[in-house]
Order: C-alpha cells, then sequence, then structure tokens
C-alpha cells in the first residue's frame, strides 16, 4: 500500500519496500510510479505518460482498477500486478491509495492451465474413441470425431451446449 500525489509516492508500508526491492522509504518516495516501471507497458503504451493517466482516471472518478507491469528497483526483474487506486483527503489535499498486488504467479498458472485445456481438447478430439468433456454445469467442452460420428452431430453445434439441451 502506498499514497501518491500528482508528484509521486508520499508514503508506503513495508510491504512496499519488500515487493519493489527499495531500501528505504525515502528512496521510494523520491520516485515517480513510472520510476518503478519498465519504460514501455505491455500495449506498447509508455509507462509514465500512462500513469499519469491512470492517477487522473482515479482522481477525477474516486477508484481505478487495472492491470499493471512493475520494476523492482534492486535488479530491475519485471512482475506483473493488479493495482487498485482510491482517491482520498490527507490533511486537505487529494491523494490517492494505492493498492498493489503481485499476480505473476497467477497469471503463469492461469496460462499454463489454458495449455493443458488445449492439449487436452486435442487430444480428446483426435481420439479414436467416442469421449466427450462437459464441465461442472455438464455442458459440453470438446467431444471426439468418433462421437461426432457415432451420435451424428456436429461438434461446433453442441459445444457449450448442455449435455440435457442436446439429448
Amino acid at each position: 500500500v502506498m499514497l501518491v500525489d500528482e508528484h509521486g509516492f508520499i508514503d508506503c508500508n513495508k510491504a512496499t519496500l519488500a515487493m519493489f526491492g527499495c531500501a528505504t522509504k525515502e528512496a521510494f518516495c523520491s520516485m515517480h510510479p513510472a520510476d518503478i516501471s519498465p519504460p514501455v507497458q505491455p500495449d506498447g503504451g509508455d509507462s509514465r505518460a500512462l500513469a499519469d493517466r491512470n492517477n487522473a482516471t482515479a482522481m477525477e472518478n474516486g477508484r481505478h482498477f487495472f492491470e499493471w507491469v512493475c520494476k523492482r528497483t534492486d535488479n530491475g526483474n519485471t512482475f506483473i500486478t493488479n493495482v487498485l487506486l482510491n482517491r482520498m483527503e490527507l490533511d486537505g489535499k487529494a491523494v490517492l491509495q494505492a493498492t498493489v498486488r503481485d499476480i505473476t504467479a497467477r497469471k503463469a498458472a492461469d496460462i499454463e492451465r489454458r495449455r493443458n485445456e488445449e492439449r487436452l481438447r486435442q487430444l480428446v478430439e483426435h481420439t479414436p474413441a467416442a469421449i466427450a468433456l462437459f464441465d461442472r454445469e455438464l455442458r459440453y467442452v470438446a467431444v471426439s470425431r468418433r462421437f461426432a460420428l457415432d451420435y451424428k452431430i456436429d461438434p461446433d453445434a453442441i459445444i457449450g451446449r448442455a449435455h440435457y439441451d442436446v439429448f
């Protein structure tokens, strides 16, 4: 958790220092959000301009939630975060409270899960057995070619549909 004004950081907690590999609060508070970011975000936008725009959006709307790539100050390693900015008043001045969560592991797990799902779909679709995969609501996720042939069903017509709607 950190506090930000129009010039940059004005306060932070110990978890912030650990997350960003910064030795002291004073060193951290001498920086702008772009200083703990790579020069360019994944969408190709300049980190400084985007950080300023995100801060302005939060000031205008009262809050703003977004994904952001950050950079450690000690080794330059980048990591993916969720950022929640909330406008608040401190000593009569509008500031932002930033809550930043490292989601790098979750993003990697999501990518791996999608890869595994695709591998399983490919396996099912190309196996010589009649196989159907369902989700928790008993909707078709994938069917093998043999299943489609045996039941004379177009796989594209049933994927996403509930089993009881098909049979």
